[in-house]
């Protein structure tokens, strides 16, 4: 069985304190903190036994877990236990992925006021903002196999709230970053690019894309014709190609460590190493026939909300086996957990 027990607060009262704070004309650039706002805070004790819809990711020598729960990141031994929280407090992190060498871990925070790349040590020590980002917000972070650089999916809206995407590559000690992988159609796009993945070479980038008619996102989609196809980036050619795609479509590439090979190959069992592991919704299977200790990852690019499938086609709701114990301040969803309130302030 495995427990997270840990309290969350909740801020009221805060537009007051801000606006004092802030002074007469408003101005509370040096008072805010996203860690530390005003106001006054209610704790409440969350008891909860699962995990679901998180970001899974493993160590490369295979033995431990990351992932994120309710904005905050954990490890965990393979072989269960106690978890450790890596990060506390109201900041949402999310997304974790360990660096090559096992050293860093890549994730998405909004703790410098805009979700951006961040990275720390295993411990939760030394982190370091990576991106600067503050109107176009960064999602899915991925490690070149040299570990020197970081890919990400940055999000761009024009006329609807819907994101249009694509890829920026940042070094590890910062910077504005470099695009990979345009956005379509310019600025009135809205079609999404996302999910990055790497293969072992470093060579090829692959990523999930948009491939329905137009520039505008859809709500009704003709699943026959494809939605979402994963495509290849030759960085040595600049050449694009389609290796996944099809009927139902396809996203979040996981390319299995070891030797490139050609992912274009349906996979028929074991996923041999350099091919990718391919979801297909409209033919209701999934092959994410990995290794033993890649089995309980979440692949490259899983967004909180993002669930994956089953063999039906449903959603996967994945559940561990260690003990939890923290503190959470920040948003509570509710679907789930049990929840016992306790008056209090911070």
């Amino acid at each position: 069985m495995f427990r997270f027990m840990f309290s969350i607060l909740l801020f009221a009262s805060v537009l007051p304190a801000m606006a004092e704070e802030a002074g007469p004309e408003g101005d509370g650039e040096d008072s805010w903190s996203v860690q530390d706002p005003p106001g006054d805070w209610q704790a409440i004790e969350i008891d909860a036994e699962e995990v679901s819809w998180a970001t899974v990711d493993v160590s490369p020598d295979g033995e431990f877990l990351i992932f994120d729960f309710l904005g905050d990141l954990y490890r965990l031994s393979i072989d269960g236990g106690d978890a450790v929280a890596l990060t506390e407090g109201i900041a949402w992190d999310f997304q974790p992925r360990f660096s090559p060498d096992g050293s860093r871990i890549a994730f998405i925070s909004d703790r410098s006021g805009a979700e951006n790349v961040w990275t720390m040590n295993t411990d939760g020590e030394d982190m370091h903002q990576v991106s600067d980002e503050s109107d176009q917000l960064l999602h899915n972070p991925a490690w070149t196999p040299d570990g020197d650089f970081i890919a990400a999916r940055k999000g761009y809206v024009s006329r609807r709230s819907i994101p249009a995407g694509s890829i920026w590559l940042y070094h590890r000690s910062g910077g504005s970053g470099v695009e990979l992988v345009e956005r379509l159609h310019g600025d009135a796009s809205q079609k999404n690019i996302a999910e990055p993945a790497f293969s072992p070479d470093g060579r090829h980038l692959y990523y999930s894309q948009d491939i329905t008619d137009g520039t505008t996102w859809q709500y009704n989609k003709d699943a026959n014709q494809g939605v979402f196809a994963i495509r290849r980036l030759d960085r040595e050619t600049g050449e694009t190609e389609n290796v996944v795609s099809g009927p139902g479509g396809a996203v979040r590439p996981v390319v299995s460590p070891g030797i490139c090979l050609d992912a274009r190959r349906r996979i028929a069992g074991a996923v041999e190493p350099g091919q990718v592991a391919e979801s297909w919704a409209g033919r209701r299977r999934i092959d994410h026939r990995i290794s033993r200790a890649r089995s309980a990852q979440d692949p490259p690019g899983a967004a909180p909300g993002h669930r994956g499938l089953d063999g039906a086609g449903r959603g996967q709701h994945a559940a561990l086996e260690p003990r939890i114990a923290g503190r959470k301040t920040g948003r509570v969803p509710g679907a789930g957990l049990h929840l016992d309130t306790r008056s209090g302030k911070r």
